[in-house]
């Protein structure tokens, strides 16, 4: 399938890569509204797949709800259970720590996702 970039995709793309959080579908609409974006949800949901295959955007799951993050870099997490926000740290693990692994493993490792719970600087305030 051929990449096209669409008014839509473009403005989904905008929104994450204007923001420091990462956000739901629903969010990324809320978003879309406050700036007199048009956008049909169905829309939202398909142009984020699109991005995220693109790996123009990057997507962590948590609690089973997909999160966007317009950084495509890899990266970890940490989540404070407090406020529920979620920032991005550097990767953990390298080359070789996976390498090790899947040798061991016998497992081919495609991707991955590290996120370390604990409690934010504003939360512990």
């Amino acid at each position: 399938m051929t990449y096209r970039n669409t008014k839509q995709r473009k403005d989904v793309y905008d929104v994450l890569k204007g923001l420091d959080r990462h956000l739901t579908a629903d969010q990324v609409m809320e978003e879309l509204k406050k700036n007199d974006r048009q956008v049909g949800l169905a829309t939202v949901y398909r142009n984020l797949h699109h991005l995220h295959e693109n790996n123009m955007i990057g997507k962590v799951l948590k609690d089973g709800v997909a999160l966007y993050d317009g950084n495509p870099e890899p990266h970890d997490h940490l989540h404070c259970r407090m406020c529920g926000k979620i920032f991005d740290v550097p990767k953990i693990l390298n080359e070789e720590n996976i390498k090790a692994i899947e040798d061991e493993k016998g497992f081919s490792v495609e991707e991955y996702f590290t996120t370390f719970e604990g409690v934010c600087n504003d939360c512990k305030k």
